[in-house]
C-alpha cells in the first residue's frame, strides 16, 4: 500500500508545468527531482548542511552543556552516538532499539494488532521472529522490523510516540567529523505528548 500525500495546488500546478504530458504521474516528477536533488547534494558536499537551532543549552553534571531538542527542532542526527534513552521509561540501547521498543509499546496499545502496527508504522515489519537482514524481534512480541538509519528511526519512533502519546527521551552525541550538525556537542531529545 502507498502512503497519500497532499499538496498544495500551487504546488501541484508546479508540477504539472514540470510533468512530460501523457507520459508522467504525480510520482514520476517527484522520483525525477528527488532524483536530481540527490545528484546536487552528493555533488556539492561543500554546501552548508541545514542545522535548527537548538534552545538553550542546559548545564548538567559537572558542567557540560547539552543542546536541547524537541520534535519541532529536530536536528540531523546522521554521526551522532546513541548514549541513553527510553520510551515511556522503557530503556534503550541504541537508536534501532528504541525503535523496536517503541513498536512493542504501539502493539500493546493496538491490543496484539499486528496489522494495525504495520499500516500505523513506516517500518519494515514481519510477523514472527527473524533475524536476517537487519531485521531483530523484541522477547514475547510476535514481529519482527527492520533496523533503519538514526533519522528515519527517530522519525518512526516520535510518528509511533505522538500517536499513542508516551514520552520519549534520549540522549546523544554528535561524532568529531565534519558533516555532522553538531561535532562533538552533545545533544538531548524530548518528546512529551500533549492530552
Amino acid at each position: 500500500m502507498c502512503p497519500t500525500i497532499q499538496i498544495s495546488d500551487d504546488n501541484f500546478t508546479k508540477l504539472q508545468e514540470l510533468a512530460v504530458p501523457l507520459v508522467d504521474t504525480p510520482d514520476s516528477v517527484i522520483s525525477r527531482l528527488l532524483k536530481s536533488y540527490t545528484q546536487f547534494t552528493a555533488n556539492h558536499s561543500d554546501l552548508p548542511v541545514r542545522t535548527p537551532k537548538p534552545s538553550r543549552p542546559i548545564a548538567v553534571d559537572g558542567g557540560v552543556s547539552i543542546l536541547k531538542f524537541t520534535e519541532s527542532n529536530l536536528p540531523d542526527l546522521t554521526h551522532t552516538t546513541f548514549v541513553s534513552g527510553n520510551a515511556d521509561g522503557r530503556v534503550a540501547t541504541d537508536w534501532n532499539h528504541l525503535m523496536l521498543v517503541a513498536h512493542g509499546i504501539s502493539f500493546e496499545r493496538l491490543n496484539g494488532d499486528v496489522n494495525a502496527l504495520k499500516i500505523l508504522s513506516s517500518a519494515n515489519i514481519k510477523s514472527g521472529e527473524h533475524f536476517d537482514h537487519g531485521f531483530k524481534s523484541i522477547k514475547g512480541y510476535p514481529f519482527s522490523v527492520q533496523g533503519v538509519e538514526t533519522n528515519k528511526a527517530c522519525a518512526i519512533i516520535l510518528r509511533l510516540a505522538r500517536h499513542f502519546k508516551f514520552p520519549v527521551v534520549v540522549e546523544f552525541r554528535w561524532q568529531q567529523k565534519e558533516r555532522a550538525a553538531y561535532p562533538g556537542q552533545s545533544g538531548r531529545l524530548t518528546f512529551a505528548p500533549t492530552a
